[in-house]
């Protein structure tokens, strides 16, 4: 998707990693743009949208809040793949550039447990 909110980024991302399962709660940080940029956000070409992913490789939209006029609130998507992705967020056809990234993992697999028991209670 091509840059169209002229000096609008997402600047920061807490936290900067989940699971590839998705379902982390994010707070993107957004300079250049406040809630009142979008005047109807039910209208499609109002809706505002959080973007992981670039425009190399396929990008996942997922539905923003409004916290405040310089933060936005959204779950991340599933992915099949670990690794860093581009964050930005998009209102209608226009989306903004970004600075932050977010990584995902692979949730942790327990394959041994040391020691393997314990003495029983006395």
């Amino acid at each position: 998707a091509a840059t169209d909110l002229d000096g609008v980024a997402v600047t920061s991302i807490i936290p900067p990693y989940g699971s590839v399962e998705g379902g982390t709660d994010v707070k993107l940080t957004v300079s250049g743009i406040s809630q009142s940029h979008v005047v109807n956000q039910t209208e499609e070409d109002h809706r505002l949208m959080c973007m992981f992913g670039g425009s190399d490789m396929n990008t996942t939209e997922v539905t923003a809040t409004w916290v405040d006029d310089e933060t936005l609130s959204c779950t991340t998507p599933a992915t099949l793949t670990e690794g860093e992705v581009p964050v930005a967020i998009k209102i209608g056809d226009d989306s903004s550039a970004s600075i932050a990234t977010f990584v995902y993992h692979p949730d942790p697999v327990v394959i041994s447990v040391s020691p393997p028991s314990l003495p029983a209670a006395k």
